[in-house]
This record gives structure tokens, C-alpha cells and sequence, in this order.
């Protein structure tokens, strides 16, 4: 797998995340780029998207089937239990606790992001995705009418 320098301009700064790029897929490696710019950046996982996904279209002439909501919820989706999983890691714990973080661990080291038919899993980040929209852009309700 050869991964290419995608860069990711936030507003604090720049960082350059290591993707690899085929049909219908992206894999991100979950590095110290990547957790750099989850850690500093607002809509970190949005702007990773579109930076990745600009460079899809470049590299490959085609636009990549995954919705912004939906790859950027993959990306935390596999950050996030990583950081975890090394944090329980430092706890002395029995050694089938331990095989099983390493299992987590191993399927968070590098972010396999398909189109739906080449990821099994895309309709878990898809149904996220659409969870996140009806929450975030569902009504506001007021505050009278919550009591």
C-alpha cells in the first residue's frame, strides 16, 4: 500500500495526513497527523474529508462515492477507540483482555473507507451519518417547552 501526502488546511494550521488511494476506497493511516489535527482543529474530521476527498478526485478522475457526514464519522470512529484501547493498554489487566484490545488496535491502525459494495461496514458509518443529521438538524426546541 503506498500512501500519498494529503494536505489538510485548518485554521490553525496546516498538517499533512498519509493516504492511500484506489477504486472506491481510501485508507488513512492513523497517525500522529491525523490525531494532531482532530486534537487542535473545530470540523477537524470535515476538513480531512474534503481535503481527502479533493485528492481522490485528482488522483483517480472520479468522485468518491461516501458522503462528507459519513467519512468523517468513520475517521472518529476508529481514532477515537484506538486512543482508548492504548489507554486501557497501561492498566495491568488478564492477558484475553489485553488479546482482544490488540485486535481493536490492529483494525484502528490503518482506516479503510469504501464505497458501499467494496466496505462491508459502510452502512454502520452511513446509519451514523444520518443519526448525526436528524440530531444536529432536527427542530430546537424552546426552552418553555422542554419543562
Amino acid at each position: 500500500m503506498s500512501f500519498i501526502k494529503t494536505d489538510v488546511q485548518g485554521t490553525k494550521a496546516s498538517y499533512t495526513l498519509a493516504v492511500a488511494y484506489e477504486q472506491g476506497v481510501v485508507r488513512i493511516n492513523n497517525d500522529a497527523a491525523l490525531k494532531q489535527l482532530l486534537d487542535t482543529e473545530t470540523q477537524s474530521s470535515i476538513l480531512a474529508t474534503k481535503a481527502i476527498k479533493a485528492m481522490y478526485k485528482s488522483k483517480m478522475n472520479a468522485v468518491l462515492d461516501i458522503s462528507d457526514t459519513s467519512l468523517a464519522i468513520e475517521i472518529l470512529g476508529h481514532v477515537y477507540p484506538d486512543r482508548i484501547g492504548k489507554a486501557i493498554k497501561n492498566i495491568p489487566l488478564p492477558a484475553l483482555v489485553k488479546n482482544s484490545i490488540d485486535k481493536v488496535l490492529e483494525r484502528t491502525t490503518v482506516i479503510d473507507c469504501g464505497e458501499s459494495g467494496k466496505d462491508s461496514n459502510r452502512w454502520v458509518w452511513d446509519a451514523l451519518a444520518t443519526a448525526n443529521m436528524l440530531i444536529n438538524n432536527g427542530p430546537i426546541k424552546k426552552p418553555e417547552t422542554l419543562m
